[in-house]
C-alpha cells in the first residue's frame, strides 16, 4: 500500500510503502533533482532570423518566432516553406503559461 503528500511548494513529494514480505525489498536508490529558477522575459519576443524586430508570428514546423517581413519572406521560398503552420504569438511555446510538451497547460 503507498500513500503520497506533499507539503508546501519548496518541499518533496514524498511517497510511503508498507512492505508485507522480505522478498518486496529492493535496494534504496536516493535521486535528488533541483531546478533553478526560470529566468525572467523582460520585452517582447525577438524574430528568429533576423533578431531586431519584435515576432510577430510562431511557426511550428521551424520552431521559431518571425516578424512579419522575415515570415513573408521565409514562407514563401517555395511550395514546402509555405505549407508550414504559423500561429499568432499567443500559441508560442515560450509564452508565459504555455508548454510545447504540455499546450493546453
Amino acid at each position: 500500500r503507498s500513500g503520497a503528500r506533499r507539503g508546501s511548494a519548496n518541499e518533496p513529494w514524498q511517497h510511503l510503502y508498507r512492505v508485507c514480505k522480505n522478498e518486496q525489498v529492493l535496494p534504496l536508490v536516493l535521486c535528488e533533482v533541483r531546478r533553478g529558477q526560470q529566468p525572467t522575459r523582460i520585452g517582447p519576443l525577438v524574430c528568429d532570423h533576423c533578431g531586431v524586430r519584435a515576432a510577430a508570428v510562431y511557426c511550428k514546423n521551424d520552431h521559431a518566432h518571425f516578424c512579419t517581413s522575415c515570415d513573408a519572406a521565409h514562407h514563401s521560398e517555395n511550395e514546402f516553406f509555405a505549407r508550414h503552420q504559423r500561429f499568432s504569438m499567443d500559441r508560442s511555446p515560450l509564452q508565459f503559461g504555455l508548454c510545447r510538451h504540455h499546450p493546453d497547460q
